[in-house]
């Protein structure tokens, strides 16, 4: 936020350039096949793949039902959108009617910038007067982002910036998940614990094509859970907050967290880590960090090599905790 103060008349700037990461690919793709198809339930989706420590491929089938898929399709596309001509448009309505009942006194304006909004005030009288009607359109302003960045699943994550808020995404779709969720819990002997379930749903995740078009236009790529399994590709974004809520099925009652760094995404699991596991305190918690974006089949606990340097710098590091919906 930026404050210009000359005599009575101010200007500041408010409001968020928008942040989405294209991710970080790598070489090899796990993924042996992949196919849909229509039945009267929904949208089967078979897939084979390829798992560390397991000499065969690894089958998995399940079927979304219809509604599912006709509300990642409605998703797709609108889901964490920046749409700065709405923004501007709310903050200039809920200005003027906190300015209008001082009349002729105090004369606000609301217009559009490169990276957001911009509010001017202009005030009759002492500056102790102007600073106290600017800290209140500054709350009012503030108070119709927050709400838009709300509806919208956005949040900040730094000072000029926002994000989908893959936290609240992730786990908006730990629903839609769960035929996806038990079909790899089928999979498990009696027995298994939860690092087996979650290994297996990073391979499964991982195993999915990285969506390298996108990444090449270094735009957007978030989808929402359904729809990346029915596209049969995915970002670092998609493929973290996939994964986020296969957990919420899996892993009841463990906290998740999306790991944001400059340009990707990645997942961090509080669990007790074992000895030589990567890991990120933050809230009260010690996260065991995990690379969903594949194709590299990198352990739970593992990161790669330029995810850990990304970390080092912990003021570009910003932790989305998964929200389930109530």
């Amino acid at each position: 936020m930026r404050a210009i103060f000359a005599r009575l008349f101010a200007v500041f700037v408010i409001g968020s350039g928008l942040w989405f990461p294209p991710g970080w690919a790598f070489a090899g793709g796990p993924q042996v096949s992949f196919a849909e198809y229509q039945r009267p339930e929904g949208l089967a989706l078979d897939y084979l793949f390829k798992e560390p420590a397991r000499l065969s491929p690894r089958a998995l089938a399940f079927t979304l039902p219809r509604e599912t898929v006709q509300v990642g399709a409605g998703s797709y596309g609108v889901a964490g959108r920046y749409d700065a001509e709405v923004v501007t448009a709310r903050v200039r309505k809920a200005v003027e009617a906190t300015a209008q009942p001082y009349g002729d006194e105090v004369q606000a304006t609301v217009r559009r910038v490169a990276r957001g909004y911009e509010l001017s005030v202009q005030v009759k009288g002492r500056r102790g007067r102007l600073n106290q009607v600017m800290a209140e359109l500054r709350r009012v302003a503030a108070k119709a982002e927050g709400d838009y960045l709300t509806e919208s699943f956005l949040r900040p994550i730094h000072a000029r910036e926002v994000a989908p808020d893959y936290g609240r995404l992730a786990g908006l779709f730990v629903k839609a998940m769960v035929p996806a969720a038990e079909a790899l819990r089928a999979q498990m002997p009696p027995g298994a614990t939860e690092r087996d379930r979650l290994a297996l749903a990073l391979a499964f995740v991982q195993s999915i094509p990285y969506d390298t078009e996108t990444a090449a236009r270094r735009e957007n790529g978030y989808v929402v859970p359904p729809m990346m399994l029915v596209q049969n590709k995915g970002a670092c974004d998609s493929k973290s907050v996939t994964l986020a809520s296969l957990l919420g099925t899996l892993l009841p009652g463990r906290a998740v967290a999306v790991i944001l760094v400059p340009e990707h995404a990645f997942l961090g699991v509080a669990l007790t880590p074992l000895p030589g596991e990567r890991t990120f305190y933050a809230e009260g918690r010690t996260y065991v960090l995990m690379e969903p974006v594949g194709p590299a089949q990198l352990p739970v606990g593992e990161i790669s090599e330029r995810s850990n340097r990304a970390m080092s710098r912990l003021s570009a590091v910003s932790v989305l905790p998964v929200l389930l919906a109530e």
